[in-house]
């Protein structure tokens, strides 16, 4: 019988939501995680959660949190930003700076 497990404000802590899912006794491709919000934003692993969840889609459910809901708000003003030359000059340097 599988477990279900419901996490919240992971926050891009990868090390720690692996950790806490370890402790807990969580057991991949047998067990339901489901994200009550706030999976990505503050952490310095944001990638690394985001691709988890994607590796594990068939046994995780997301609730989307006020930071998801945050982003998708941003989207249509990160691609105006992003016409303009000198924007696209810095996130590229961020981006190459910063690639997680």
């Amino acid at each position: 019988m599988s477990n279900t497990y419901i996490i919240g404000d992971v926050h891009g802590n990868y090390n720690g939501l692996m950790k806490s899912l370890q402790d807990a006794g969580w057991k991949e491709n047998e067990d339901r995680l489901i994200f009550v919000g706030d999976l990505v934003d503050r952490g310095i692993a944001n990638k690394k959660v985001i691709d988890f969840v994607t590796d594990h889609k068939d046994s995780v459910h997301i609730v989307s949190g006020n930071h998801e809901q945050q982003h998708k708000k941003m989207i249509r003003y990160y691609r105006i930003l992003a016409q303009n030359p000198a924007v696209r000059k810095l996130a590229a340097g961020i981006f190459l700076r910063f690639t997680e």
